[in-house]
């Protein structure tokens, strides 16, 4: 059986939980009503009618500021140094610029939310991208002041990476189609002026406005190669290194004028051509 101490104590405790549950409710009751103030008072408002916010330093300039088109830093000159809001094309975006107020870097989300990075140079001009295009792929691409593509990158499943000269495309390094390095190069034109690629059979190729003039590398058998073209692009030399090797000199109509190296025959020797392929000459 529980004594008179036990009973006042219980009975004190049951009091303070009484004052305390009492405290609750109040407290509940007031931020109730304190919620349904507030959100009469903002149905009663028009949007966006707060002022902006300033923030000054010690010398009263404004430093930071907040309104609707977003936050604003500026230095003690009160030139703009860091923008965070919505651009033009009404994207999430942070310009950042240098002492004089010239927007240097820019970033935002383009329409697919792919992050684009934009760098400018001196005068405001977007000289540099990075960041991913629509279909997801990494870039990167830098331009001249004209905003003429200089350099390309690009990140895919078979990258590759593009020189130009603000004109034409003059260089490329990357992967083929089928997924063999390769190299190109090309005219003030935009002409292949060289082709490398380290494809099954590997080649080298070397064109002048898109005829081939040199070519070095594997024929059908596997054999190494060589032509020496004409202007025409039609060969005048060509050097094979097969079982039978052989050098066979050519005219400019493609008519063969001589040859020296191992014949049908397996013997070796040399051969001399008139312009009509009849043999003048041969040895042995």
């Amino acid at each position: 059986m529980a004594d008179s101490t036990d009973i006042l104590a219980l009975e004190r405790r049951i009091e303070q939980l009484e004052r305390s549950a009492q405290r609750s409710r109040w407290g509940a009751i007031a931020a109730t009503a304190a919620l349904l103030a507030v959100s009469a008072v903002g149905a009663s408002q028009q949007p966006a009618t707060s002022g902006p916010i300033a923030i000054r330093d010690t010398n009263g300039h404004v430093r930071v500021r907040i309104d609707d088109t977003g936050l604003l830093l500026t230095d003690a000159n009160g030139t703009k140094r860091l923008r965070l809001g919505y651009n033009t094309h009404d994207q999430p975006a942070l310009n950042l610029y240098d002492a004089s107020g010239t927007l240097r870097l820019e970033s935002y989300l383009a329409p697919k939310q792919t992050a684009q990075l934009v760098f400018h140079d001196k005068d405001a001009n977007p000289r540099q991208w990075l960041g991913l295009g629509d279909d997801g792929t990494p870039f990167v691409e830098e331009m001249n002041a004209d905003g003429k593509d200089l350099v390309y990158l690009a990140g895919t499943a078979k990258p590759r990476l593009r020189f130009y000269d603000g004109v034409n495309e003059r260089a490329v390094i990357g992967m083929s189609s089928d997924g063999d390095g390769l190299l190109r190069m090309f005219d003030a034109a935009g002409k292949e002026s060289v082709s490398l690629e380290g494809q099954t059979k590997p080649f080298l190729r070397l064109s002048e406005r898109e005829i081939e003039r040199i070519y070095f590398g594997l024929s059908s058998e596997d054999s190494p190669l060589v032509f020496l073209n004409g202007a025409t692009g039609k060969a005048i030399v060509d050097i094979e290194a097969q079982a039978d090797p052989y050098i066979r000199l050519r005219d400019g109509n493609n008519a063969e004028r001589g040859y020296f190296g191992v014949f049908d025959n397996h013997a070796s020797g040399l051969a001399i051509y008139d312009a009509t392929g009849t043999q003048q000459w041969s040895t042995p």
